[in-house]
């Protein structure tokens, strides 16, 4: 009888488990998105880096166009590390600490921008897309 009194433990321990490792996986997933941004900004590939972003997001057709201006003018680098997470099931809300390096080789200039950004993305589905960013200028053109 002792050994049933504590099987509802061990299955309590093990969804806990199960639930770490899938808190785990969101963190990584939604890093991921992160990383398919800024990757494909610095291959100057507009069409990829406005891929993960929900269409109905309120400044779609603004980034995309930032996104666009930025590639055909500038060799880019930059990065995002996030600073602060919070996570719901289909949620999640981030701040990142994003660089982006702007070189204009034609004419020699560079210029380098850091901020925080604020990024909300949701789940669609089994993936993960961005409905909000802000501020959206900080991938302005020009500023």
């Amino acid at each position: 009888m002792a050994a049933i009194g504590r099987r509802p433990f061990h299955i309590l321990l093990l969804l806990a488990g199960s639930f770490t490792i899938c808190r785990a996986d969101q963190a990584h997933d939604v890093l991921q998105v992160i990383n398919r941004v800024t990757t494909a900004l610095t291959a100057n590939n507009p069409a990829e880096a406005i891929a993960p972003f929900d269409k109905s997001f309120a400044g779609y057709a603004t980034l995309a166009e930032y996104f666009i201006n930025l590639t055909s003018a500038y060799s880019i680098s930059n990065e995002a590390e996030a600073v602060d997470e919070t996570d719901s099931t289909d949620e999640t809300k981030l701040t990142l600490d994003w660089t982006v390096t702007l070189q204009n080789e034609r004419i020699g200039t560079s210029e380098r921008r850091r901020e925080h950004v604020q990024v909300r993305l949701v789940r669609r589905g089994s993936r993960w897309v961005i409905v909000e960013l802000s501020p959206l200028n900080f991938f302005a053109p020009r500023r």
